[in-house]
């Protein structure tokens, strides 16, 4: 999965094509939801880097992947959560909340959906849906 935060695959520049709009120039707070090793949050943090990110995962190892590859930018932090779960956790919201490549691989989309909505204060909302 390294290779991800290396070099950026295609799916991930038509992400940034269509997100850039939306967060270059600005001071936002992020929710990269699902995040993996958090190349995405990486990525995006170079087109905005007066926002904040905030990656969660499920996944222990995937966390501490995320936090080492991206250890030099106090911008990005990650943390290991229960995407269903944001709502409680995170009750203040974000500005801008992110799902790559999530939906296809989660039992209840729907649910999660509706969390990430909750959570997201603006409402912009990019899922791949390719």
């Amino acid at each position: 999965m390294q290779k991800y935060f290396y070099q950026k695959q295609e799916m991930d520049k038509v992400l940034e094509t269509l997100i850039a709009p939306a967060i270059q120039g600005r001071s936002l707070a992020v929710l990269d939801a699902c995040c993996g090793i958090g190349h995405l949050s990486y990525w995006l943090s170079q087109l905005s880097p007066e926002s904040t990110f905030l990656g969660v995962d499920q996944t222990p190892h995937l966390i501490e992947q995320a936090r080492e590859l991206c250890r030099e930018n106090s911008k990005i932090r990650f943390e290991l959560a229960d995407a269903y779960a944001l709502t409680t956790r995170y009750p203040e919201g974000f500005d801008v909340t992110l799902t790559w490549k999530t939906f296809s691989w989660l039992p209840y989309y729907d649910q999660m959906l509706r969390t990430l909505f909750a959570v997201t204060r603006k409402h912009i909302f990019l899922n791949s849906l390719f």
